[in-house]
């Protein structure tokens, strides 16, 4: 196939031309990546561009470099779509059309009726968020049920990209989307009951899955290479952590306080307090919520979490946390001092926003005191 990137309009003449064999760069043993990289673009330029296999017809369509520190940029955030193939629908149908499950709306207790599948709900969620134009997507984990299964990325790439998605813009064929690792990505093809996303075989090939689809800046740890990076976008610097240590043993680094990703995180705090005007921290699972999570002793709980981090996030002044895994739409603050680059202290407050309401079905009722929260929905 052939990849040429042109400027403005695909009518207009060539810029590059590259070209790759059909079994090129393989990533993790698979087939489903190929990657060709442009070098020398003006930052802040939008460029068509057209992939045109050998015997069929081309796709086209948009890219935009990007901008310097003084152009104002607009990203989406969610979490939890965990798409899933409809031979499996069946199996893990519990949020499909017509189910009901124990949520409460507004007040009103008991079981509820899903008026849309997952997948409409999704479909739908994408709309509204392509409307806005955004120019990336922020994904805070679960975009799979089962990460350990091909179909299922297969299932997530039909619904974000290609003729499927075309009713709400084809984003990811035009929009960069940035990603942390949920717990669901870490599924083999036993799923929930098996959990067997640890130092397993079935674990490592759910990563390996995961990271097949992405390239992200390097860390510099050779053992968790991209699976916590730091992206800068115009004015915003955006840390994506890997959250998943509590069950998930050495598939994930550990998130406490001396280990190598605290450290680095530390350091790219401090770093973005002097050179961003926003600093966003991106995680699966939400550090203050009322979800079932908040509270419990498994370990996918936020407890230990919030103990580790929260002292970074408003010490470096953190514009946002972001996670979400309890499946709700929450907002909650949580207050503390800031130490400006030059020891002065401040009061701040960081912004944390569980966004698991992508796809997959609703939590059930809170069973614990909800921390920090001020808003809550369903």
């Amino acid at each position: 196939a052939t990849v040429r990137v042109e400027s403005a309009t695909c009518e207009e003449a060539t810029d590059v031309n590259k070209t790759w064999a059909t079994d090129d760069s393989p990533v993790w043993g698979t087939q489903y990546r190929h990657r060709v990289r442009f070098e020398g673009l003006t930052p802040g330029t939008r460029h068509c561009y057209a992939v045109e296999p050998v015997g069929g017809s081309a796709y086209t369509n948009f890219f935009s470099t990007v901008p310097d520190r003084n152009t104002p940029v607009r990203f989406v955030a969610y979490s939890d779509s965990e798409c899933i193939p409809p031979t499996y629908r069946d199996k893990d149908g519990a949020d499909e059309k017509g189910c009901t499950k124990e949520w409460e709306i507004k007040g009103i207790s008991g079981r509820q009726t899903y008026h849309v599948s997952r997948s409409e709900g999704f479909a739908s969620n994408l709309w509204h968020m392509a409307a806005w134009q955004p120019d990336l997507f922020v994904i805070a984990g679960d975009l799979v049920a089962r990460g350990g299964v091909q179909m299922f990325w297969d299932e997530f790439w039909k619904e974000n990209a290609g003729a499927n998605a075309k009713g709400y813009g084809d984003y990811a064929g035009a929009v960069p989307i940035l990603a942390t690792i949920g717990n669901h990505d870490l599924y083999d093809n036993t799923g929930k009951s098996a959990l067997s996303f640890s130092t397993d075989k079935g674990g490592r090939t759910a990563l390996n899955k995961f990271l097949s689809y992405f390239e992200f800046p390097t860390n510099g740890d050779a053992t968790y290479d991209q699976q916590y990076f730091r992206q800068d976008y115009g004015p915003v610097t955006l840390l994506f952590i890997d959250t998943n240590n509590g069950t998930t043993g050495s598939v994930s680094p550990s998130f406490k306080s001396g280990s190598t990703m605290y450290k680095w995180l530390e350091s790219n705090l401090a770093d973005a307090q002097k050179n961003a005007r926003f600093t966003f921290v991106v995680q699966h699972h939400c550090p203050y919520s009322c979800g079932k999570h908040n509270g419990s002793s498994d370990g996918q709980t936020a407890v230990p979490i919030r103990n580790a981090l929260s002292g970074l996030m408003t010490r470096y002044g953190v514009t946002a946390w972001i996670g979400g895994h309890e499946e709700q739409v929450e907002h909650a603050t949580l207050k503390g001092t800031a130490t400006l680059p030059d020891g002065t202290t401040v009061p701040h407050t960081v912004h944390v926003f569980d966004l698991g309401s992508g796809g997959d079905g609703l939590k059930g009722k809170a069973t614990v005191t909800c921390d920090n929260v001020d808003f809550r929905a369903y």
